[in-house]
């Protein structure tokens, strides 16, 4: 996000990514918690072998996560295939990059297997005085003895010495019209000396696989891993009447988390009458331990942000509006089975998860805060496979996601639950190697958290976002390197219920697309590890809530 990479922000049909302590990203089929603050766990993804974007409440077999959908990613891990790959990259804004990453077998019979993947950047940002640092090292281990049995173990370490702050620059002047013309695209509205983002990520793990026969095995994963990260920035805090002078203000967090994820799974097939089960039964078990505090202060020189001199701002002292201690530990229990009966598919899903908080407010009198929730959460699936490539389906789902935050009094805040309705069609031909489908969608969540009117620090919990849309999504494998994509997507997501009746029917977060259009074209790296080319391009008209009433233009997208 921002002028470098220092945080991953996405939403999945009109719904963000996860709230304070959960995160909607999952990688290696565990979740990636977020910290208090400004404590975001970040993979790079030279590390990743895929990303995966799951629409929809995945609450089944994720856990507590958004109604929206989750990210799931996977490293990259120990393989029998021979990997000798090593890059380098150079670009404008002194941008440096080399990569590697060796495995293949460590014995003649394949029993032990390695990876190490690596990777080191550096360059400058897009605004003046921001810049990028990072390096990150992934090493792996396969053993393999025999066919029924199978262990992983992998580590990660990834520095962030130095990464730019958040940034935020005026609308008017850079998406809306300035007398005083349009801001440069380097523009920066904070102090170089005052622009700290740092964070240091580590994690170790393991995955075990145990085959009792053809039919029936067990899946066992867990993962330690913590953070540590540093923020100390001057922002901007608005535009003046002459659009030239800006305020500003100082903004500072510390942080610290660790985090326990664990998910044992036992697999099976069998069959009951002319039907056939695949049958998922598990158990996954998440704790969260961190602090994190924030402070912030308005006493801040203001800025010609047309004509910037850095270097002459003294500050006053950040007035610190948090500091926070936080345990959270959730346990869930799930099943899930698939069947199969003649040109029938259906699949019904069911789990039920307790979820504890305890909150420390270290300001004051230290007051604590326990909550505990538990929630039964379902998801029901039918399709029909017509001979000519045709499936109609259909899909009900639910979500269940506390919430790990505090309001001004220092209470916790409710869980929030998601409801999804889909119904679409997917056709695959038997000419081409290619799948089309359209699915139309209705989405919704309650208990939703709001900006509190009087203290923007804090959030109050009184909304309930309806997230409707259709999906056109086109895919084809036109050789064994040459795929192409292209998407069309159309929602509306609108806040239904509020305490404040001017947001009842506004959109509900900025970076929301009313239309996107996108396709992409690419070549997958060949056996010779000759460069690929991808191609996305996209048309994106967007609105704002009416917090702030103004609408972006169609813009062109373009990546080469």
């Amino acid at each position: 996000m921002g002028w470098v990479s220092a945080f991953d922000q996405f939403s999945i049909r009109g719904f963000n990514y996860g709230s304070t302590g959960l995160n909607d990203q999952f990688l290696d089929g565990l979740r990636m918690n977020n910290g208090i603050v400004y404590g975001y766990q970040q993979v790079d993804p030279f590390l990743l072998e895929d990303i995966t974007v799951v629409r929809g409440p995945a609450s089944v077999l994720y856990g507590l996560a958004s109604p929206g959908g989750i990210i799931a990613m996977q490293s990259k891990l120990p393989t029998a295939k021979t990997i000798r790959h090593v890059e380098l990259e150079g670009g404008n804004h002194q941008y440096q990059r080399g990569s590697f990453d060796f495995g293949g077998k460590v014995n003649d019979d394949g029993t032990i297997l390695y990876r190490v993947v690596g990777t080191a950047t550096t360059k400058e940002g897009q605004g003046r005085s921001t810049e990028m640092r990072r390096w990150a090292l992934a090493p792996s281990i396969t053993f393999q003895p025999d066919y029924y049995n199978k262990l992983t173990i992998y580590a990660r370490a990834q520095n962030d010495p130095k990464m730019a702050a958040l940034p935020s620059l005026p609308v008017a002047g850079t998406a809306k019209y300035n007398p005083n013309g349009k801001l440069p695209t380097d523009a920066y509205p904070g102090e170089p000396d005052h622009n700290t983002f740092s964070r240091k990520q580590a994690a170790v793990g393991y995955s075990a696989e145990h085959y009792f026969n053809d039919d029936w095995n067990v899946t066992l994963n867990g993962r330690y891993s913590q953070m540590t990260s540093k923020y100390n920035a001057v922002i901007f805090a608005g535009l003046r009447d002459d659009m030239r002078t800006i305020n500003r203000s100082i903004a500072a967090s510390d942080e610290h988390f660790n985090t326990i994820n664990l998910d044992n799974q036992l697999h099976g097939h069998f069959t009951t009458a002319d039907i056939d089960h695949q049958l998922l039964v598990g158990m996954s078990w998440d704790r969260f331990t961190g602090h994190g505090n924030y402070a912030a202060s308005y006493d801040v020189p203001t800025l010609d942000i047309y004509n910037p001199v850095y270097g002459q701002a003294t500050y006053g002292t950040p007035k610190n509006y948090q500091d926070t201690r936080l345990m959270n530990t959730q346990t869930g229990l799930y099943a899930q089975d698939q069947l199969i009966y003649e040109k029938w598919r259906a699949t019904v899903g069911v789990r039920h998860d307790w979820s504890s908080v305890r909150t420390t407010d270290l300001m004051g009198n230290r007051a604590d805060t326990k909550q505990r929730d538990e929630a039964t959460t379902w998801r029901a699936g039918v399709n029909y496979l017509f001979d000519n490539g045709i499936a109609p389906y259909f899909t009900y789902a639910q979500s269940f996601q506390p919430i790990n935050s505090v309001d001004s009094s220092g209470n916790a805040f409710d869980p929030s639950h998601g409801e999804l309705y889909e119904a679409g069609i997917k056709y695959q031909p038997k000419v081409l190697p290619a799948l089309f489908s359209i699915a139309a969608f209705n989405l919704s969540q309650d208990k939703v958290l709001t900006t509190d009117p009087n203290n923007s620090y804090y959030s109050v919990q009184r909304g309930k976002i309806r997230s409707r849309g259709i999906e056109l999504e086109a895919r084809g494998q036109l050789t064994d390197q040459f795929s192409i994509i292209g998407s069309m997507t159309w929602q509306n997501v609108e806040y239904t219920q509020d305490s404040n009746r001017d947001v009842v029917g506004a959109p509900h977060c900025v970076y929301l697309p009313v239309s996107v259009r996108c396709g992409s074209t690419g070549k997958r790296r060949s056996p010779a590890l000759l460069p690929g080319l991808v191609q996305v391009w996209g048309d994106v008209s967007a609105m704002v809530p009416k917090a702030a009433p103004w609408r972006t233009s169609s813009a062109p997208l373009a990546m080469a």
